[in-house]
């Protein structure tokens, strides 16, 4: 009996270590979460992924502008996060210094380019897939349906129809002799803004920074022709326009003092739905005007994207965490989620904007028609970092963003420059950094 009762006491012992060293084993996964506003909507997530799974997942929520310190400080103390969940551009940047692991195998678990509508996002860079986008936000034209109906306008597809929507709806509305509303705003303030904006008019109308050998062409004559067209378009902007950035192209519209506005992803809608319903209500979206020169609507293209470190501790856990994300089902939770926090955002998976589920939600309900509408947006869409298919220009970012393309823009807008010789000075300069940097 004795002997019995000591091999019982050491078995339950033995099982107390086995489970006491599992659990000490227990898998951890941490992941990069940079959309502090849908913070609540991870956690949720990561939270249900731990039970299902028991992973211990641990959600790092930063602010976008602190992703690369904070990424760049964790490589350097060999402790980088398993994933991330971070824009395009940025995502390039690291995988330019050599630090992602590729999702191929993760693409393809989803079923390749198909499971995705046409998008810039996902495109295979030396053979692999590097990021795996969630959603799609390009640039393009909010406008006032309602306003267009009643001057018996059309949708702006072309550089005349945007100039001719803009200059009808730019109107005195109470006889006072001022200008009560606008026909456009755009970004025209010393930002990365107006180098979006811009640049999303030059390739419309087929101008490029870089051309598909690398070499410099922002002096080309379709660029030329962009920068006569903004300087056209500004006549019928809020004069306000040389301070604005992304905001002030909300605030405005919301507000009823415009017709037309760019911006990226679905916030015009939203705010305006919140400060002014029935504006909101009589809006619709449009792709970026086509140049005379262009062959077809172009944009800046940018969203959110999944992607893996090297380095990292569980990198395996890492693609299956996407897979389970970016399911179907789940992936309709994310967005309801994001709707529920007052936004709504564009689905680029084709499996999702199937779903009866999607449309459920108020907001998907109320905007339905416009977000499958932008949802298509992404076609015809350039990634600065990818400026040309297939191939990495890292540059292009750093003339959008060192403020080579605003300042030129600018010269033109309010420095008396002509386009020829604000287009030369650019691609002077753009050719000596490039030189300097071979």
């Amino acid at each position: 009996m004795r002997k019995l009762i000591v091999v019982v006491i050491s078995t339950l012992l033995l099982a107390l270590v086995i489970v006491g060293d599992s659990y000490a084993k227990k898998k951890e996964l941490t992941i990069l979460w940079t959309s502090p506003f849908q913070a609540k909507v991870i956690n949720r997530m990561a939270a249900d992924y731990s039970e299902k799974f028991d992973v211990d997942v641990k959600v790092d929520v930063v602010s976008w502008e602190d992703v690369v310190p904070k990424v760049s400080a964790l490589k350097a103390a060999g402790n980088p996060p398993d994933l991330g969940y971070i824009i395009s551009g940025q995502g390039w940047t690291f995988y330019q210094n050599g630090w992602l692991n590729p999702l191929t195998e993760v693409v393809e678990f989803l079923g390749g380019d198909d499971y995705f509508m046409p998008s810039p996002g996902y495109q295979k860079v030396q053979g692999e897939y590097w990021l795996i986008p969630v959603g799609t936000m390009p640039l393009k034209i909010t406008y006032r349906k309602d306003l267009f109906e009643q001057k018996g306008l059309k949708e702006p597809t072309t550089w005349d129809d945007i100039l001719k929507a803009a200059k009808a709806l730019t109107e005195d509305l109470d006889g006072d002799g001022k200008i009560d509303r606008y026909g456009i705003s755009f970004c025209a303030s010393r930002t990365y803004c107006l180098a979006v904006w811009f640049m999303s008019v030059a390739w419309s109308n087929g101008g490029y920074i870089l051309d598909e050998g690398g070499n410099v062409v922002f002096d080309s004559p379709e660029t030329i022709e962009a920068l006569k067209f903004i300087k056209e378009l500004a006549q019928y902007a809020p004069p306000g326009i040389v301070e604005y950035s992304w905001e002030n192209n909300v605030d405005t519209f919301a507000a009823g003092k415009v017709a037309m506005t760019e911006y990226s992803e679905l916030r015009v809608i939203k705010v305006t739905n919140e400060r002014n319903p029935a504006i909101a209500a009589a809006s619709d979206v449009a792709e970026i005007p086509v140049g005379p020169s262009g062959q077809e609507s172009r944009n800046r293209w940018t969203t959110m994207h999944w992607m893996s470190f090297k380095g990292s501790k569980n990198p395996e856990e890492a693609k299956r965490f996407a897979e389970w994300f970016m399911q179907p089902s789940r992936l309709i939770n994310y967005y309801h989620g994001v709707a529920e926090a007052g936004s709504i955002s564009a689905p680029a998976e084709k499996l999702v904007l199937q779903s009866e589920k999607l449309w459920t939600h108020p907001l998907y309900q109320k905007f339905g028609s416009v977000v499958k509408k932008y949802s298509t947006f992404s076609k015809h869409s350039i990634n600065p970092v990818i400026e040309h298919p297939g191939k990495i220009t890292p540059v292009v970012p750093v003339f959008m963003q060192d403020m080579t393309i605003t300042d030129a823009v600018q010269e033109v807008l309010y420095g008396g420059a002509s386009p020829e010789a604000a287009a030369s000075k650019a691609a002077k300069k753009m050719r000596k950094y490039m030189k300097k940097h071979k």
